[in-house]
């Protein structure tokens, strides 16, 4: 497929992106600076077989999903800290509050879009909530910006679709 003219496709940017939560608390629309962790591990299980004593046998195990670290520059809006604020209602009822425990799960959508704001990627995240919130550092002799810092935990991540605006269908 040649879209570049030389044959090849070109990467995408990382520096271009947007992330939709819906979920238990209003949202303002959030604009953040960065987005790590969005990454899966298959776990890896070996076991030898007698008679076979040459090679170690790997199967594939549990998945991994990492949590998600969402940075921004602090503003007036609480919205982040709010959401982080509802794993508290926790009741502490014993086990069968254990069950019935929701620390307010949300959906979360990571795109990443291309120069013009066309979607390339998107990755719907499934039953997010709050682990980590930070306020930032501050610091009286610093000049930087106040960054908010959400870690997000989550039961795993699909990509729903990779488009391709360069190269339209005919």
């Amino acid at each position: 497929m040649a879209i570049n003219g030389i044959g090849t496709v070109d990467p995408y940017r990382n520096f271009k992106f947007k992330v939709d939560i819906t979920g238990p608390v209003p949202f303002v629309s959030a604009g953040f600076m960065r987005c790590t962790g969005l990454t899966r591990t298959s776990e890896v299980i070996e076991y030898r077989e007698g008679g076979e004593n040459t090679t170690m046998h790997k199967l594939p195990g549990q998945v991994k999903y990492e949590p998600i670290t969402l940075e921004r520059g602090a503003t007036e809006d609480t919205d982040l800290y709010n959401w982080a604020k509802q794993v508290d209602n926790y009741d502490g009822a014993g086990i069968a509050g254990i069950t019935a425990f929701n620390p307010n799960r949300a959906t979360m959508t990571i795109t990443v879009l291309d120069g013009a704001n066309n979607e390339l990627e998107v990755y719907t995240v499934q039953r997010a909530w709050v682990s980590e919130f930070s306020a930032g550092e501050m610091d009286a002799k610093g000049n930087d910006i106040l960054i908010e810092r959400l870690v997000v935990q989550h039961e795993g991540f699909k990509l729903e679709g990779v488009k391709n605006p360069s190269n339209p269908p005919a």
